[in-house]
């Protein structure tokens, strides 16, 4: 069974509760009073003692609504927090690899390098990040490259892993690129190479 949200279960019980009292306190106290300044009196009293009630109800509904919501923002907060360790630590590791090690997202636009790769291209990472992948192969291989990424996403794996790779001065050298497609819940997020 589906439950309802919190705002909808809050409002549909103030709804149900203050219909009830009224049209049930009021038939009572007209059933056992007849004087009309004591019907009055007492109709004032019953109306502080829903205001009493309701405000107990809504205090109880919103501690436990808003303890929940505090202790799922302390999940998070710990999840982030490991997640950002975790995340530290790969990029520590990345970083110590000899290797060139580049992200890309599905727009093919570069979200990591590590060290060596920076060392080898001669840019800085805030020069490669957001970048196209592509700043790093000579011109006459990008449609060699792109349709070897296209397939790749399609699960087939690079023909030719053999590439020109151009540093930011202009020079050229040879590379042999390996790649694995990233996954984020499941789904394709990117490649790394």
């Amino acid at each position: 069974m589906k439950k309802f949200k919190f705002e909808y279960r809050i409002t549909l019980a103030y709804l149900f509760l203050g219909g009830v009292w009224i049209i049930f306190s009021d038939k009572l106290l007209y059933l056992i009073i007849d004087n009309a300044n004591l019907l009055t009196e007492i109709q004032t009293y019953k109306g502080w003692f829903f205001v009493f009630v309701t405000a107990l109800i809504f205090y109880i509904f919103l501690k436990k609504h808003l303890n929940l919501l505090r202790y799922t923002e302390q999940e998070l907060i710990l999840s982030k927090e490991k997640a950002e360790e975790n995340e530290e630590k790969y990029r520590e590791m990345a970083n110590l690899f000899p290797q060139l090690l580049v992200e890309l997202n599905l727009d093919g636009e570069i979200t990591y390098v590590n060290q060596q790769s920076l060392k080898m291209f001669g840019y800085t990472y805030d020069e490669l990040i957001g970048k196209s992948y592509l700043i790093a192969h000579i011109p006459k291989e990008w449609e060699l490259i792109i349709k070897s990424i296209k397939l790749k996403y399609e699960g087939h794996e690079f023909t030719n892993r053999e590439f020109n790779m151009l540093r930011k001065d202009g020079s050229v050298f040879p590379a042999l690129i390996f790649t694995s497609i990233i996954y984020i819940n499941n789904e394709p997020s990117g490649l790394r190479a």
